[in-house]
């Protein structure tokens, strides 16, 4: 039991720590722009002076007309906390399996059922935290409209 545990985590932290090195961008020798993934051109942003162009196009760092490093970071910030709500549903997900087998192999034994049970109602506490930690900064962005 515990050693599926620390399989778990180890799991989850190899994902963490592997999945964006791997899909990383290489660093140019200088950094002149950045590639705008999010959306950033609705009003929430330009209301606060912030110019960003649209999604997939590239923002030069020395631009006198846009705000471009406002923006790169913004974007490096969404893109980030997207890995890490991905990483936190592939944990909720093991820790669900993980409770259903215990559920599924308890034959009778109250201390299994009881563990298997409560893995899944950790588990989906954990998801629902995720999901109102996504929410906040969209309710902000609503509340400073």
């Amino acid at each position: 039991m515990n050693k599926f545990i620390l399989a778990s985590l180890l799991l989850a932290v190899a994902i963490i720590a592997v999945v964006p090195v791997a899909f990383a961008e290489t660093v140019p020798a200088e950094l002149n722009s950045c590639v705008i993934k999010h959306n950033l051109t609705d009003s929430t942003w330009t209301s606060r002076g912030i110019d960003c162009p649209g999604v997939n196009a590239t923002c030069a760092l020395n631009s006198t007309t846009q705000t471009c490093a406002t923006c790169c970071l913004v974007d490096k910030v969404y893109t980030f906390t997207d890995w890490l709500f991905v990483a936190i549903v592939i944990f909720v997900t093991i820790k669900i399996l993980q409770g259903g087998y215990e559920i599924l192999t308890s034959a009778g034994d109250e201390k299994k059922l009881t563990a298997g049970r409560s893995n899944i109602l950790w588990a989906l506490a954990g998801m629902a935290i995720a999901l109102f930690a996504r929410a906040i900064p969209l309710a902000v962005v609503g509340l400073l409209r």
